[in-house]
């Protein structure tokens, strides 16, 4: 069965709640299977798009946690 890889918001979504667990198995949670390369400058084009500089798969990490902080101290 094959999965149509995730683009936009929705790869940056997955990719961020798949992110603790490494690259190659949020490639494969959002439909890039083994090709960790792809998968990787399919992020970094929708971090662009979304105006987010990806330079490398932990970046994504640090700003789940910098955005699970900000929406924590908004809701005080």
């Amino acid at each position: 069965m094959s999965q149509t890889p995730l683009t936009g918001t929705e790869l940056m979504n997955c990719a961020k709640a798949s992110a603790t667990q490494g690259i190659e198995a949020a490639a494969q949670q959002c439909g890039y299977g083994e090709d960790c390369d792809r998968f990787f400058q399919a992020l970094q084009k929708a971090g662009q798009d979304m105006g987010i500089e990806i330079t490398q798969f932990s970046d994504i990490i640090t700003s789940t946690e910098i955005a699970e902080e900000l929406a924590r101290i908004r809701s005080l």
